[in-house]
């Protein structure tokens, strides 16, 4: 299986218009305009899409997707200080041939959105069957509904890979390149890397009795417990430390 976050070129992702694509509905932009069919929101046994199999709402006290996405759209609204993306695209994709069942699909699109942080927040998902690959569309809420602080995965990349390769083995699903194996190779090259890097910099501790830099940050770091870039930022700050993009000509 592959998972991939959609991504925008600008922090100007709309809810409404993301729900209303994954969930093939006619209308206008605003959902109270959206024309939907009842049954086929609360009958898994109605079909009334060649495209959209089946749709479910999760974390927004309602079964009813249009209410679901005005639902979510006001707790967005909460948070008016952030200036990035509010809405997280995930969409998990199955290799030809391969259509687990729907409440198999449930689970794993909750085990994903644990991975990333997002179990408690809001989101939409609607399961696709108008291509050879069966696919998952996941438009999640970024905004906590609880602090509604706009949640950012740490590396979420990564994560996902790693999941795919994690859900795969689980539920012996086909083998999908995914690009993990790949870090694995990458991170063992890394860490060769490294091991270099130290030992220079203990030579020149010894050398002038003084603590470097980066021993002093990786002493302090394993005292850290962030989960994203504002917690890691927070914690450098109480040591008088700052992370900042490094310059390009």
């Amino acid at each position: 299986m592959i998972a991939k976050r959609i991504e925008r070129e600008k922090a100007t992702s709309n809810m409404a218009r993301l729900a209303r694509y994954i969930m093939d509905i006619s209308g206008g932009v605003l959902p109270r305009d959206w024309k939907l069919i009842c049954d086929y929101i609360l009958d898994k046994d109605v079909q009334h899409s060649r495209k959209v199999a089946a749709i479910r709402v999760t974390n927004c006290y309602t079964d009813d997707p249009v209410m679901a996405t005005e639902f979510i759209l006001k707790t967005q609204n909460q948070n008016k200080r952030s200036k990035a993306d509010k809405t997280y695209h995930l969409v998990l994709s199955f290799p030809t041939g391969e259509r687990p069942e729907r409440e198999i699909l449930y689970e794993i699109e909750d085990k994903f959105c644990l991975a990333l942080g997002y179990n408690k927040h809001q989101r939409i998902s609607a399961i696709h069957q108008d291509t050879d690959n069966l696919h998952v569309h996941i438009a999640i809420n970024k905004i906590n509904p609880e602090n509604f602080r706009n949640h950012e995965p740490f590396f979420d990349k990564r994560t996902l890979m790693k999941m795919c390769r994690q859900i795969e083995q689980e539920y012996g699903l086909i083998n999908t390149p995914h690009g993990f194996d790949h870090e694995i190779e990458q991170y063992s090259k890394d860490k060769n890397d490294d091991n270099k890097k130290r030992s220079k910099i203990k030579n020149f501790e010894d050398k002038t009795g003084t603590q470097s830099l980066a021993t002093y940050v990786g002493n302090i770091i394993k005292e850290f417990h962030y989960s994203d870039w504002p917690a890691l930022h927070k914690d450098f700050a109480k040591h008088g430390l700052v992370i900042k993009k490094e310059a390009t000509d």
